[in-house]
């Protein structure tokens, strides 16, 4: 039974692909006045908290970061952070966005750091 649950919540929660989150719509799309390394640093210091090291891809105008799952190495979210004219514009794609029981640690640490 125990093996039945935790497959069944694999099936459920799906395995997306960094494409996949991509082209879901935003979580969440906010502006900082911070620049992108200062935000980047700020929120991959937050994830790592709870979290393996995220992936960063990208220069110092825009950053791809990529965050694992807690329990796999399929990514969980997937945050865009570009440069603007005033600080730095942040959208989040999450796997599972749609589901209210979701870990709530990425969008907490995104949120932290716009200030």
């Amino acid at each position: 039974m125990k093996w039945f649950c935790v497959g069944a919540a694999l099936l459920l929660a799906g395995c997306a692909s960094v494409k996949d989150l991509e082209q879901s719509p935003p979580s969440m799309d906010v502006r900082s006045g911070k620049d992108v390394q200062a935000y980047t640093q700020c929120l991959v210091d937050r994830l790592a908290k709870s979290r393996s090291p995220a992936t960063l891809i990208g220069s110092p105008d825009e950053q791809k970061i990529i965050v694992p799952s807690k329990v796999s190495s399929i990514p969980a979210a997937v945050i865009h952070v570009d440069e603007s004219s005033r600080g730095s514009h942040i959208t989040l794609h999450e796997r599972m966005a749609n589901n209210p029981l979701r870990p709530s640690d990425v969008r907490e640490a995104v949120k932290h750091c716009i200030d």
